[in-house]
């Protein structure tokens, strides 16, 4: 067995050990996607001499430091194969992004079949979306009034907007 790590505790939150110019970090994260994790925990490997980093943070994480401080002590003894861990990581990260591609490509298949439905072609409709862009506020504003016109107001809500608007 190999020296054990020893970790110093960093102001920001994390711990740090360093042998053999890789530093192994503890991280502590409150927020994962949004919502708050079981395991909090993950870990990083950082080889400062070949420039490689792993992060454990999406395919591994702990309930406490210190199983997480007993995994990175199995990484610097060579029980844990890395290069298994980088596949795995970048098996997440393909399925990831696999997923935010379907739903990009789902979201624009609806869009376009809303255009279909309204009988607008999507070229026309960008270039419409183009000047569109071009016109100043007020212009856009007037044609949102045209469009949504404010009919359910009572007669003494528009007489009040009207003196309101009069007063300016």
């Amino acid at each position: 067995m190999k020296k054990p790590l020893i970790f110093r505790s960093q102001r920001y939150g994390g711990d740090l050990a360093q042998r053999d110019n890789i530093q192994y970090e503890i991280k502590y994260s409150q927020w994962v996607d949004g919502k708050t994790p079981e395991l909090p925990y993950h870990v990083t490997r950082w080889d400062r001499i070949n420039k490689d980093h792993i992060s454990t943070e999406r395919v591994r994480r702990f309930a406490t430091p210190e199983a997480a401080a007993q995994y990175c002590q199995e990484m610097y003894e060579g029980k844990i194969d890395l290069s298994a861990l980088r596949a795995e990581i970048q098996a997440d990260i393909a399925e990831r992004e696999s997923k935010r591609n379907k739903a990009e490509r789902d979201g624009a298949e609806a869009f376009k079949d809303v255009l279909r439905q309204k009988g607008i072609a999507l070229p026309d409709f960008l270039e419409v979306e183009k000047l569109w862009d071009t016109m100043n506020s007020d212009s856009r504003s007037l044609l949102y009034r045209e469009a949504y016109p404010l009919n359910d107001r009572t007669e003494e809500e528009q007489e009040q907007r009207s003196g309101f608007v009069q007063q300016l």
